[in-house]
């Protein structure tokens, strides 16, 4: 039987290891979060280049202002331009899309799509690397198939 006085309580050592067990779940959740928020980024930007990439051969073949049209990656923007080189286009046209901080892109940073044929005007490689060491590359062919 219980004295009616006895009070029953956590010690010390309870409370501080439950805080210590829940800094470590914390520690690991916000690692894991960090991987996959980079590992995020890498997909956007794959999509995002490539669906610029389309895009620009589209409005090639469309013969949309009767132009050629091409794509600009430079390290944090993707530019979709109207005209045969960046340096000449018509920023009337541009269409500009944002990178992640956490991706750097690298390989050809200009590709430029014939006027109603689509096709490049040469074949394109661009690889895109994460902070973490992952990659993707974009390969485009001669006849404009665009993979990655």
């Amino acid at each position: 039987m219980r004295k009616k006085n006895q009070s029953f309580a956590f010690t010390i050592i309870e409370i501080l290891f439950v805080f210590f067990l829940v800094g470590v779940v914390i520690s690991l959740s916000v690692s894991q979060y960090q991987k996959f928020s980079v590992r995020n980024d890498l997909e956007v930007a794959t999509n995002t280049i490539t669906q610029n990439l389309r895009r620009a051969q589209l409005l090639a073949q469309s013969g949309r202002e009767d132009s050629d049209w091409g794509v600009k990656i430079a390290s944090s923007t993707s530019t979709i331009f109207q005209g045969s080189s960046f340096a000449t286009r018509n920023t009337d046209h541009d269409e500009i899309s944002t990178l992640a901080g956490t991706i750097t892109p690298s390989g050809n940073s200009e590709t430029i799509f014939n006027k109603l044929t689509g096709f490049p005007t040469a074949t394109t490689s661009i690889t895109l690397t994460s902070k973490d060491g992952d990659s993707h590359t974009i390969n485009i062919n001669t006849k404009g198939r665009i993979d990655y």
